[in-house]
């Protein structure tokens, strides 16, 4: 039997208002829209009970809200 996660943490950014130390050691690099869709389709082929969406700041991913309704149609 294949054990599918319980939850997934998808830290999306790393664009913050702040400076805090733990967020340090995320990537420099921010996947693309395009490529943040096809995590999605991965995502929901892993079936989670529930997905965080953190990071930095989510709010200031300028594609934040379509990634969200994404997230959404796949019932996320």
């Amino acid at each position: 039997m294949t054990k599918m996660p319980h939850f997934i943490d998808w830290a999306i950014t790393k664009e913050c208002n702040l400076q805090c130390t733990h967020c340090t050691g995320m990537m420099d690099t921010e996947l693309n829209t395009d490529k943040a869709m096809q995590v999605i389709d991965e995502i929901a082929d892993l079936n989670p009970g529930w997905v965080i969406v953190e990071g930095g700041e989510p709010l200031l991913r300028k594609d934040l809200f379509p990634i969200l309704y994404k997230m959404q149609d796949k019932a996320l």
